[in-house]
């Protein structure tokens, strides 16, 4: 998503020779119009996948420091923040994030080598920043969760366990409540996730 409606303004990415592509916000007029942040001075931070959680606007930008990783903003240039760097020697490259229950679930890999793409969730605190849920847990293995959307009370998925390869899975927000709701294609992918 390259656009979402904030706190009464637009918020979306925009380039410009001098700054690159960075974060804009419009009240829909032209002087209402500007660049929230440069979030990364020595080039492009290319936000995208913005999306609502608990009172703020969360999003993937790249940083010449920490690499692609989840921000935040609460609408001021102050309060648009790096939210974790999940991946200290690299790009954790948060994708498909989606809200559920106050917070955001989506996909990153933290550069360890027994993990690598598996299901996080941030409140948008530090320390409430965490992988959630190790799907694929062979060495290196991906889990590779993906496309989210609520259902019945819970946060249904793709994921690849390893064993079952890309099936439907289910989360209510806890690690022991994060499952394979059905493996519709035994032998092989349902498909649909892959």
């Amino acid at each position: 998503r390259f656009f979402q409606e904030f706190n009464g303004k637009m918020y979306f990415r925009a380039r410009t020779a001098t700054y690159g592509g960075e974060l804009w916000e419009t009240d829909g007029t032209s002087v209402g119009t500007r660049m929230l942040k440069d979030i990364n001075p020595n080039g492009n931070s290319n936000p995208d996948q913005l999306t609502i959680a608990n009172g703020k606007l969360f999003f993937r930008a790249d940083h010449s420091q920490y690499g692609e990783e989840l921000w935040m903003t609460d609408g001021t240039s102050s309060g648009t923040q790096l939210v974790k760097d999940i991946h200290t020697a690299g790009d954790s490259k948060p994708l498909y994030l989606k809200e559920y229950g106050g917070k955001i679930y989506f996909q990153a890999n933290d550069g360890t080598i027994v993990r690598g793409k598996e299901l996080w969730v941030s409140d948008g605190t530090l320390s409430n920043t965490i992988m959630l849920k190790d799907l694929n847990p062979a060495i290196g293995g991906n889990g590779t969760p993906r496309y989210f959307t609520e259902q019945y009370g819970k946060l249904f998925f793709f994921g690849n366990d390893g064993a079952n390869d890309h099936e439907m899975w289910q989360t209510d927000g806890t690690q022991s409540g994060t499952q394979l709701f059905k493996d519709i294609n035994p032998s092989g992918s349902c498909g649909a996730g892959h």
